[in-house]
């Protein structure tokens, strides 16, 4: 897995949403980087509230990240990450979201959803069957009977 910096992929968004690329000339400026890595940390964090967890490196304060950081994302998330940022960015600077870039990125987080949401694990209920051949008519696991300090069962 390569180093992905946070200077990575926040030109690749401001590219994907036609607001800055080196093959239209257009240079990012300062303040666009800026809000843009606001906007990423922004968006990382309410992913990880869905339950998305990507191990991003977070800036202590999200107006204070510096470009320069890793950002921690996995090869395999950075392409959502980009086209959905890149929607974020469009919202923003109040241009129309392009159909495939609005399919990229739906696909892309649908993706992140299958890989990276950590489900919990379920305990299994006291009335489930055990399997065949258990015996009893119930299906309720025996709990431990009470004992006192010596070890002797306790009638109730």
């Amino acid at each position: 897995m390569a180093a992905q910096t946070k200077e990575a992929v926040v030109p690749r968004a401001l590219r994907r949403a036609g607001l800055a690329s080196s093959a239209m000339l257009l240079a990012p400026e300062p303040e666009s980087i800026a809000d843009a890595l606001t906007d990423l940390e922004d968006m990382i964090a309410e992913w990880e509230g869905e339950g998305l967890v990507l191990s991003y490196h977070y800036t202590g304060n999200p107006q204070q990240a510096q470009p320069s950081e890793q950002s921690g994302l996995p090869d395999w998330s950075i392409a959502a990450v980009v086209h959905n940022l890149a929607i974020r960015l469009l919202v923003d600077n109040q241009r129309p979201i392009p159909d495939e870039l609005s399919t990229l990125a739906f696909n892309g987080k649908e993706t992140l959803k299958v890989k990276a949401v950590e489900v919990p694990s379920l305990a299994r209920r006291n009335d489930m069957p055990r399997g065949t051949g258990n015996g009893r008519p119930r299906f309720y696991q025996e709990s431990d009977p009470l004992r006192d300090v010596n070890g002797k069962i306790i009638d109730l």
